[in-house]
């Protein structure tokens, strides 16, 4: 079983959230806490994949979910460094809309 731990760090514009481990089901309440705790603030969301191991559909899922609450709120959810196997599976599993290009 692969950990998940999500680093969280501010600038002027955004909160930068950086996914490290595995971004599976089985960690989507770690996940879910922290994306919660996000939507209650004024600032756009960035999310860094680099340290990303594994990611499922599931987990993309809740993405999509904190994208909406976002856009309700005029604000952004933007991804940065994204590797090729987790665009794959964002791909695949039909939320490149996400990806935004």
């Amino acid at each position: 079983m692969h950990d998940l731990v999500i680093e969280q760090r501010e600038d002027q514009n955004s909160v930068i959230l950086s996914i490290n481990g595995a971004a599976t089901i089985q960690n989507i309440g770690t996940a879910a806490t922290i994306f919660q705790h996000v939507t209650v603030g004024t600032k756009n969301i960035v999310i860094n994949f680099s340290e990303t191991c594994v990611i499922d559909a599931r987990f993309l899922g809740i993405l999509s979910v904190l994208d909406k609450q976002l856009k309700k709120g005029h604000r952004k959810l933007t991804f940065n460094e994204v590797p090729r196997h987790v665009e794959r599976v964002f791909r695949l599993s039909g939320f490149q809309f996400l990806l935004g290009h």
